[in-house]
């Protein structure tokens, strides 16, 4: 699953940016909220592999990707990115 999570998003969040590193779609702010839901999931998915992950880190990683959800616009980015949201609440809830 994490390797899914983390692939899924980085395709999104990646096909955004331009070569040169300027953001195509995306406002200033939504770029900015990318790197932020990026770097919470990635954060969440290594205490994941080291077993130290807790709810609080999954639920910090869901509500990144829910604010980087909120600035896409509709389309099939934004519903990959809130399917992605639902894998990481299913995952949230097994978390003890």
């Amino acid at each position: 699953m994490r390797i899914l999570l983390l692939t899924s998003f980085i395709m999104i969040s990646g096909c955004e940016i331009g070569e040169d590193g300027s953001s195509k779609k995306k406002t200033p702010d939504c770029a900015d909220l990318s790197e932020n839901a990026e770097e919470a999931v990635e954060n969440f998915e290594a205490r994941q592999d080291s077993n130290t992950a807790t709810n609080e880190d999954c639920q910090a990683a869901v509500a990144a990707m829910e604010a980087f959800a909120n600035c896409l616009p509709d389309g099939d980015d934004k519903d990959s990115v809130l399917s992605t949201i639902k894998q990481l609440e299913q995952i949230c809830k097994d978390i003890k």
